[in-house]
């Protein structure tokens, strides 16, 4: 016994040892932090001399001096008005003076001096007063300083009660190297004091809501009336304020369930206290303003105005267009605090965010289960910190204005939560690799923190910036100078000891910020060069924020790129900064905030004046800013959301494209490297499907690769977009790989849970279907490579302009390739995925193109395979022999979605009696419309977004179909796929804007399968998410619907439909589909139903009849006409589908409800069939099938008819309504809505006809005669619908240029060696010069320069070819389609009014594009050449044979001769004055435009 006691002795003893230990440690190492915090803080204080460069500080000394003085009795003390404490009281003016901040800071400083100061002449020791600011300064730095450091402390606390010691200790270093605070704490200002006093709210508020004492309540009031008095926006400190008081009303509600939680929490909470020791220190610190609120009200409003933008004032306009909370994050990860940091407490707040919802979520009211108290204390403080995040974000960082220092008040919540998270980490971590990572991401940030605050704290070892640039002016520049200064700015030199600039120099004010017309500002820039003999930039707060505005500064924004390049006479001869260095690590902070810099070491900019320009120079020089739109305003105008702002020529581009081409210029080597791009796709995108179609035959597997590429895509568009990283490789690669890891990090339990033995037959399926489909249309587009034809060429020259043009684009939105200094307003996210499968790859465009067709293709088969199985595996269910139907659905529904044609081809062969059929006029079944279908469309191989749309919206429908999945209970998992599905949607909404109703309607449909809504709450539930859905379709792609302007602006009726025999031509056999599942079920009537058809079909012939008398009378027109022939069928129609749809729909015949719903059927088919027979067809099986659909939609087999409904609908819409465009009010106003619309309604006809044959027949009877029949027609209608693929292909194939590469290849401009074509008068183009042109430029233009080719408007000539390939930016493309993209079409009652505030820039481009290559005046083409910034001038075989009609370009006879021999041959006479002849080939000659010429 006595062993066992003298051991327990020694543990007992030890573990005191221990302890003191630790308190050691702990000690040791709070000392160090406060040691660091401090030391950091008060490096280099004086690094500025006292000159008062950073103007809020300068501000608040002005007013401590000037304004606050000792009152000189007790009445002025109390006069509100004129008191001398009174930082806003009565100035001269008669009016109160502004006064921004709190007065808080002003008072400690104040009351700090006077006790300094007489403790000092108590002491019998003098205070040097000469220079009242200075002093106050260095005293004012110093308390701010201190303050910050107790803030420090606070956060310390915060973070010891969540994770004890350690998290303190981490959070303290985390702050102590905060390069902001570092900052922020070198002045007099009073950021640092709000942060500190909000800390300490959050800190008081913790403890008040755990014991709820009335003295924490007190001091809760009090610290944050002095956070309010420091700074106004510290008011959202009273969203934790409530939820620390609600927390304790909450637990006191425990035990007193009587009473409504709120009325507990205002009975058993001290809010009144809090409330009343809130208004009473606030009186005390700021009494003045409690005295009269008014100009504190006045002061508070306007600086609110400011920070939202509503006042506009030149200092906030370096923000305009800046993205909130994604540019305070930028700027702090780059500079403020570091990446590392910014990361974890990105990471760790959001991770915070989620444990706290959870736990309360857990909780019946939020309260119910918070019983263990240490895990109750981490609750309390995460959400705190969390809701004050939160508040201040939505408050502070949503505004206009974004000075770095606003999130200063955020430093301290979030280091927390980073410890909170990072030690959380090694105490809970399960596995050593856990606790490995934590231990390595906490060294990591700490040394980031350390090694980014050394580095910023080394601009305190040097003077200040305008302090040496003042120095050198007074010894280089001679007195008797004029300098140019800018407004708004600090003016150079600083009054030096014994040199005062005034009485050294002339100084002129440069005023760049007031509103001038471009000419207005040209003269007045004009008579300020002329004036001055230096400029001097003092920092770069015009010279980064005017750019800002081009619509406002055309001329002033190129007036500083012009200074720069030292084209305007004037040459730099000084430049003084101070970098952030720290060893090897250089951080160029110069692109930070404006704000982050020009405080303690703006860069400073001196010019020297080297000659006067003359006016014809200057002219010249600001030809293109003096042709842009001007507007004095702040927001962004209309007309600039489709310009870039700033010449195309300025902008740099990227050079990844063709990266690898050096090794991958060989067919075979390309099509391997491509191979294994997509198979990396696959294993980024298998978790994520496995996620979340686990039920899937295939679990998701055919829709993996696209899912990959829109999530890897979309933050590197996001990214770019928010121009935090450009669109170039390395991002790529970078997201990539961390969308790789995440995906498998968060899908590998869902991987690991499949049994692949039973689904491997199903993913090899999918799979083979991709490579299948894939493989067949690469060795199409390997037998006709070719990327332009003369006729039948296609939309590829735009296609390829695009693509090229956003792969050289390193930020979005990109550059217009054909309308220079335009960006593209057009539905380019699918081009965007193009090039970014074009950079990754590294393979040439001429290539790529070809590879991305069969890519899409693939994606398509994939996909339908997995949804053709997914719909098979519903309706066959555990049957017998289940995987063979299963297959067998996925198979055929590949058949009929991508290599099925429509009725055309057997009609031709019939008409004709030949096999050779015009395989185009199978795209044009009905008339004035294009009736394209998926295999038409990959055959034509026209990579369009309704082509690269569709395995998008595909995918949303397999994730709408995933939704609807029985299986699927757990609301998370539904949620999860809601969200992907929303995801899908608004990409393809932005891929191809015609498929928004399509995308929204899906969305719909998987919003109702993720809700199943059994009651009106239900319901009420799925209408908001609906809502919120269609709005996050939008939300999600803001920056590009923030850009994009549409050309549709209305939706009408149509004045014409298709008839049912075209209808029939392209529908009809995907239509036969379920009729002949009707044969396969065996499908029995019931005769009890013919009358009630009967009926039927005689309420529609009576309908019809009355609708049609009355159009015939209102139009005026004969009764009987083909559309009236029609209606004699309709009747029949119903009869027959209210005959076989009433039995499918459970009704007897015999019921009064029956007979009403025929009767309604056959009056509104009637009614809408006089006007449109063909659509009332379709509507009247769609509303039949949607009948059946409401009340089966839970059923398993539901989706098929769901698809259906949707197909027929989108066919019904096409025929009823028109989406007015540019062809509105001419016989071809539906092409458009016909050519979208039925390319959505092939796949899902397709899809669910073929579910509905697997369906039948996997459950007919094995005997009878019909399923023999049916199964006969069945082949008939596969046979007939290979006959496009059989006979259509080898006449598209056939279309080949003489010069196209036999047998073939993938190279698409291979053709233009040796290829030719003619023009309207049978004279020969040749393209191989052309070809040798555009490798120059490729190799050899490393810029963004703009070419000048010929505009001679469509694809016919070859047109745009030089951009095309290249993707350097034209002066203007195809005139017709910058036009169609550029104008609202408006419909009025006469036809339609074109809006376009660029449409009379388009036309001037075209007519002097035409006069650049037709005149013979130098001059003229000098200022042309000018005016559009041209650098290489191309004169080739189109330039010089093209013909053109009367009416385009200026033309006015038949075959008139686009460019003058005469005009050609006087570009000779430009060079070596304006032109240098760069590069011949042949008759060819590419003329490089002199840079010195202009500058």
């Amino acid at each position: 016994m006595t062993r066992y006691i003298e051991v327990d002795i020694a543990r007992e003893a030890q573990r005191r040892r221990n302890h003191r230990g630790l308190s050691v440690l702990w000690a040791l190492g709070l000392f160090l932090v406060l040691a660091v915090a401090l030391g950091l803080r008060l490096y280099g204080i004086d690094w500025d001399r006292g000159y008062l460069l950073h103007p809020d500080e300068r501000f608040q000394l002005i007013v401590a001096v000037d304004r606050i003085r000792s009152p000189d009795s007790l009445a002025e003390l109390f006069s509100v008005s004129t008191s001398p404490w009174n930082p806003r009281r009565i100035g001269e003016d008669g009016r109160p003076q502004a006064f921004a901040y709190g007065a808080l800071p002003l008072y400690v400083l104040e009351a700090g001096s006077w006790l300094y100061d007489h403790g000092r002449a108590a002491l019998g020791l003098v205070s040097d007063s000469s220079d009242q600011y200075r002093q106050l300064a260095y005293r004012g730095r110093l308390l701010t300083a201190l303050v910050d450091v107790i803030g420090i402390v606070l956060a310390m606390a915060l973070a010891s009660r969540l994770r004890g010691r350690p998290a303190a200790l981490v959070t303290g270093l985390l702050l102590a190297g905060s390069v902001l605070a570092i900052q922020q704490a070198h002045f007099f200002v009073v950021d640092p004091w709000a942060a500190t006093f909000g800390t300490a709210t959050l800190w008081s508020c913790v403890n008040l809501a755990r014991s709820g004492t009335r003295r924490w309540a007190a001091l809760s009031g009090v610290l944050f009336a002095a956070a309010l008095a420091c700074k106004a926006s510290m008011w959202p400190l009273a969203v934790p304020i409530a939820l620390a008081l609600g927390w304790r009303g909450s637990l006191a509600y425990r035990t007193d369930s009587g009473s409504p939680l709120l009325g507990t929490i205002l009975r058993r909470s001290p809010w009144s206290i809090l409330l009343v020791s809130t208004v009473l220190a606030f009186a005390f610190f700021e009494p003045y303003s409690v005295a009269d609120p008014v100009p504190m009200v006045r002061d508070i409003l306007r600086e609110w105005q400011i920070a939202r933008g509503e006042l506009d004032v030149p200092y906030t306009r370096q923000y305009v267009g800046t993205v909130p909370v994604v540019y305070q994050i930028v700027q702090l990860a780059r500079w403020g605090i570091g990446p590392v940091f910014t990361l974890l407490a990105t990471l760790a707040s959001v991770g915070a965010l989620v444990s706290v919802v959870r736990v309360l979520a857990s909780s019946r009211a939020g309260y119910g289960r918070l019983q263990l108290r240490v895990e109750s204390d981490q609750v309390l403080v995460r959400l705190l910190l969390i809701a004050w995040i939160v508040a201040y974000t939505l408050t502070a960082w949503t505004s206009e204005t974004k000075y770095l220092r606003y999130s200063l008040p955020l430093l301290a919540p979030v280091a927390v939560l980073t410890s909170d998270w990072l030690i959380g980490g090694w105490q809970t971590a399960r596995r050593r690799v856990g606790q490995l990572l934590h231990y390595t991401l906490t060294a990591l940030v700490l040394v980031q923190v350390l090694v980014w605050a050394l580095a910023f704290s080394s601009i305190y070892r040097h003077e200040h910036t305008r302090i040496r640039a003042s120095e050198w002016i007074y010894a280089n520049i001679p007195p008797g100078a004029t300098l140019g200064v800018e407004h708004w700015d600090d003016r150079l030199p600083l009054s030096l000891p014994g040199l005062l600039p005034d009485q050294r120099y002339r100084f002129v004010s440069l005023d760049w910020y007031d509103d001038r017309t471009p000419e207005e500002a040209l003269a007045y820039l004009r008579e300020k060069l002329t004036q001055v003999d230096y400029i001097v930039l003092s920092s770069d707060r015009l010279a980064g924020s005017i750019p800002r505005l081009p619509w406002r500064y055309p001329v002033t924004s190129e007036y500083y790129r012009l200074l720069e390049s030292g084209a305007l006479g004037f040459r730099l001869v000084y430049e003084g900064r101070v970098e952030s260095r720290f060893g090897p690590l250089h951080l160029d902070d110069y692109a930070a905030d404006e704000s982050f810099t020009v405080y303690d070491h703006p860069r400073v900019r001196i010019y020297q004046k080297v000659r006067d320009l003359t006016d014809d120079e200057l002219r010249s020089l600001f030809a293109w800013a003096l042709e842009q739109p001007y507007a004095p305003q702040r927001e962004r105008p209309a007309v600039y959301k489709q310009l870039l702002g700033v010449s195309v020529d300025t902008l740099v581009p990227a050079h990844d494209v063709g990266w690898a081409d050096r090794w991958l210029s060989a067919d075979g080597a390309a099509v391997v490297w491509w191979m294994i791009l997509l198979f990396v796709l696959l294993a980024v995108g298998f978790p994520l499907a496995v996620t979340l179609a686990p039920r899937f035959p295939d679990r998701g597997v055919g829709f993996a690769r696209p899912l990959a590429l829109l999530v890897v895509a979309y933050p590197v568009w996001l990214l770019a977009s928010w121009r935090v990283f450009p669109f170039e490789l390395p991002t790529i690669l970078l997201l990539l790989t961390v969308v790789a890891a995440l995906a498998w990090w968060f899908g590998w339990r869902s991987v690991r849970t499949v049994s692949w033995r039973r689904c491997l037959a199903t993913v090899v399926a999918s799979e083979l279907a991709f490579w299948l489909a894939f493989g067949f249309f690469l060795f199409l587009r390997w037998r006709y490579p070719d990327l332009w034809h003369p006729y039948l060429g296609g939309e590829k020259p735009m296609e390829l302009a695009y693509t090229n043009a956003i792969a050289r684009s390193r930020w979005m939105p990109p550059y217009d390739p054909w309308f220079a200094d335009g960006v593209q307003n057009y539905y380019y996210y699918g081009f965007f995925l193009a090039a970014l499968l074009w950079k990754l790859s590294g393979i040439l465009p001429e290539r790529a193109f070809q590879l991305s067709v069969a890519t899409f293709a693939g994606l398509v088969a994939s996909i339908v395979a997995s949804l053709g199985m997914e719909l098979a595996r519903r309706v066959v269910g555990e049957r017998a022999q289940a995987q063979r139907w299963i297959l067998f659905g996925g198979a055929g529904t590949v058949w009929w979605v991508l290599f099925a044609g429509n009725l055309d081809p057997l009609l031709q062969v019939l008409l004709r009696r030949s096999q050779d059929i015009d395989f185009w006029q199978s795209s044009r079944v009905v008339t004035h419309a294009i009736t394209e279908f998926p295999y038409f469309s990959f055959l034509f191989a026209d990579l369009h977004p309704h082509v690269l749309a569709l395995p998008v919206w595909l995918t949303a429908v397999a994730l709408a179909l995933a939704a609807h999945d029985d299986a699927l209970v757990a609301w998370s998992a539904r949620s999860l796929v809601w969200l992907a599905l929303t995801f899908c949607a608004a990409s393809a909404a932005v891929i191809n804007s015609w498929d928004f109703p399509l995308a929204s309607a899906l969305l719909l449909i998987g919003t109702v399968a993720t809700v199943r809504p059994r009651s009106r709450r239900g319901l009420l539930l799925a209408m908001a998410m609906s809502a919120l859905g269609i709005l996050a379709i939008r939300a999600l792609y803001w920056p590009f619907y923030e850009r994009f302007v549409s050309p549709v602006t209305a939706i009408r009726p149509t004045t014409s439909g298709s008839s049912v025999g075209e209808l029939l031509v392209h529908f009809g056999l995907l239509l036969a589909l379920p009729l002949i599942a009707l044969l396969v079920a065996g499908y029995r009537t019931h005769w009890g139903a013919a009358g009630v058809a009967l009926a039927a079909a005689l309420a529609t012939l009576l309908s019809a009849t009355l609708a049609t008398v009355t159009r015939g009378v209102v139009q005026q027109a004969a009764l009987l006409s083909v559309q009236t022939a029609w209606l004699l069928v309709l009747p029949i129609t119903v009869s027959v589908v209210v005959f076989l749809g009433l039995p499918l729909l459970g009704l007897n015949g015999r019921g009064p409800e029956t007979m009403a719903y025929s009767l309604l059927l056959g009056l509104s088919t009637g009614a809408l069939g006089s006007w449109r027979p063909a659509a009332s067809i379709i509507v009247l099986v769609g509303l039949v099938a949607g009948t059946w659909l409401l009340g089966n939609w839970r059923r398993t087999q539901a989706p098929v008819v769901a698809l259906a409904v949707l197909g027929l609908g989108t066919v019904a819409a096409a025929e009823l309504f028109i989406v007015v465009d540019d062809l509105y009010g001419s016989p071809w106003e539906r092409m458009n809505t016909v050519f979208k619309f039925f390319n959505e309604a092939w796949p899902l006809l397709a899809i669910s006809g073929w579910g509905a044959v697997v369906w039948a027949w996997s459950s007919r009877q094995p005997t009878g005669s019909r399923p023999r029949s049916a199964t006969m027609l069945l082949i008939v209608l596969t046979v007939v619908s290979s006959l496009y693929l059989l006979l259509g292909t080898p006449q598209r194939l056939a279309l080949r240029l003489p010069s196209t590469p036999t047998p073939g290849g993938l190279d698409g401009y291979a053709w233009m060696s040796g290829g030719s074509y003619t023009n309207s008068v049978g004279d020969v183009i040749e393209t191989s010069e052309d070809y040798a042109a555009i490798q120059w430029l490729r190799t050899h233009v490393r810029d963004n320069a703009i070419v000048l080719e010929a505009s001679i408007g469509p694809y016919r000539g070859n047109g745009s070819r030089i951009s095309s390939a290249t993707g350097l930016p034209t002066v203007l493309g195809w005139d017709r389609h910058e036009r169609q993209q550029r104008t609202l079409v408006i419909p009025t009652a006469t036809g339609i009014q074109l809006v376009s505030p660029l449409a009379q820039s388009i036309d001037r481009r075209l007519l002097e594009i035409r006069e650049l290559y037709n005149t013979t005046d130098p001059e003229r083409k000098r200022a042309l050449l000018a005016r559009y910034r041209v650098r290489y001038v191309i004169i080739g075989a189109v330039e010089r044979s093209w013909r053109i009609q009367p009416g385009f370009a200026g033309a006015s006879v038949p075959d008139e001769r686009y460019a003058s021999p005469q005009g050609l041959a006087a570009f000779a006479a430009l060079e070596g004055t304006t032109l240098r002849r760069v590069a011949v080939f042949g008759d060819t000659v590419i003329y490089e435009v002199r840079l010195d010429a202009g500058e």
